[in-house]
């Protein structure tokens, strides 16, 4: 992979839920109804073997304001207490890293519903 590509933000804004079948898990930098930056995981719960995203990727990852081009694959989630890094490449296979730190009250919070996020995908999945 060439150099990697990187961006951090704090986010103010941590929601993990499930809603018709389908669990979100966002961060959002402000409480702004419409925030600058953020990021959104969604990913249906139902069993619907037709239904593949990206490569490697049945999830959806939506992001604004990161200064990263968009992932074409996402090889690594990994949790901690105060933070969450996503690793993958874009459509040039340019290596990306994106930061999320959070409070730590979030933290419980991801372990429950990040592993719902990539249960059908091969992205890789660390809890620390």
């Amino acid at each position: 992979m060439n150099a990697r590509l990187r961006d951090e933000f704090f986010a103010e804004q941590v929601a993990g839920y499930v809603e018709d079948e389908v669990c979100i898990v966002a961060f959002a930098e402000t409480s702004d109804p419409d925030p600058s930056r953020y990021a959104i995981f969604s990913e249906s719960l139902y069993d619907d073997s037709q239904d593949e995203g990206e490569e490697g990727m049945s999830f959806s990852f939506e992001m604004a304001g990161i200064d990263v081009p968009p992932f074409a694959s996402i090889s690594l989630i990994s949790i901690a207490p105060d933070h969450l890094i996503v690793r993958g490449a874009n459509d040039t296979n340019a290596g990306i890293e994106v930061l999320i730190k959070y409070a730590p009250d979030h933290y419980s919070l991801l372990k429950e519903h990040m592993p719902k996020i990539v249960a059908k995908s091969s992205t890789r999945l660390e809890i620390q």
